[in-house]
């Protein structure tokens, strides 16, 4: 995953000082008190100052602004454009040096370990890494404000927004409907339907240890009716071969709800699920140990054979639960 990094700073200059480093020349390789991603290679040659700041549009990640005296600029860099063109931003600030500018420049990484300052003072500059100020943190989260502002007001921005809305709207609407569903006592087929509902992926993230999808988790755990069965199990054979994570996780919450009902179906889908080499390796794993737990032991022989070893290790994988029950039964396979 990529990280982004906050940039601002100034610099104030004599007002004859301002046209004379406009005109400087901006060489990254005339410094060599450079380190991290700012020393050679470096990815632009020599230019002016002048052509630097024609590369940064009004409407760019970075802004600079200028009076007659004063130099700021301000704005998040992704990752790429950072690497790019970080050496050259810190080069044009130094720069300012020579011509009387007194100021600092600072770059703080965002998820990632940078944190460093140009200072320019009395004819000379200098770069050093330092650790992070407290004060900054208002600084820093003025730029992010200010750069999803900008995302925002861009076509596709104002496209997920408007997207951001109607998924916030349905989720609200899924809330309630599953709210009146946990107040029933026994549950008729539209309870069910809000239930299951509230445990499929919405959007761009599924957690199952958010509401309402918790509540209705632990509703239908609750509930033995063999309909939490058949629902389950019409869902899961509906999704499992899908590969996404979130699809992976759904599942995975249905296949805990067929643990609970032994009908000869959802052992065939998890005996499915299980021999499909290009099934999601933590989905085949939870449909293991769910069959370690409602399998016959024929059914189990038919998938590992003789092959005790293969079969304690599958269910000795990490990040899946197994209940008491069925450790006292893999104890007595593996004897």
């Amino acid at each position: 995953m990529g990280f982004s990094v906050a940039v601002w700073g100034r610099a104030h200059l004599p007002p004859e000082g301002m046209a004379a480093w406009r005109r400087s020349r901006v060489d990254a390789a005339s410094f060599d008190d450079w380190t991290g991603d700012f020393g050679p290679p470096f990815p632009r040659g020599p230019t002016t100052v002048g052509k630097h700041l024609a590369r940064w549009k009004k409407d760019d990640a970075l802004e600079y602004k200028m009076t007659k005296s004063e130099v700021s600029l301000r704005g998040i860099l992704d990752e790429d454009t950072y690497r790019d063109a970080c050496a050259e931003l810190a080069a044009a600030f130094r720069a300012a040096a020579p011509h009387g500018g007194r100021g600092e420049l600072v770059f703080f990484g965002i998820g990632e370990d940078v944190s460093c300052v140009v200072s320019v003072e009395d004819g000379e500059s200098c770069f050093r890494d330092v650790p992070e100020r407290p004060e900054w943190k208002r600084t820093i989260d003025g730029l992010l404000a200010e750069s999803r502002g900008r995302f925002e007001d861009t076509s596709i921005g104002k496209a997920m927004q408007k997207e951001k809305q109607a998924n916030e709207a349905a989720a609200r609407e899924l809330a309630a409907r599953t709210e009146a569903a946990l107040a029933l006592g026994p549950l008729d087929d539209a309870g069910l339907e809000a239930l299951f509902h509230a445990l499929e992926p919405r959007g761009d993230f599924y957690n199952p240890y958010e509401e309402p999808t918790k509540s209705a988790m632990a509703r239908l755990l609750g509930i033995d009716d063999e309909r939490v069965a058949r629902w389950a199990l019409a869902r899961l054979a509906a999704s499992w071969s899908e590969l996404a994570v979130l699809t992976g996780i759904y599942c995975m919450n249905l296949v805990a709800l067929l643990v609970r009902h032994r009908c000869r179906e959802a052992r065939a889908l998890l005996l499915q699920i299980h021999g499909t080499e290009s099934a999601r390796f933590d989905l085949r794993a939870v449909a293991a140990r769910a069959l370690l737990e409602i399998a016959t032991d024929a059914e189990i022989e038919t998938v590992y054979g003789a092959s005790r070893d293969a079969m304690v290790a599958e269910w000795n994988r990490p990040n899946v639960t197994i209940d008491r029950s069925a450790l006292r039964r893999l104890a007595t396979f593996s004897a």
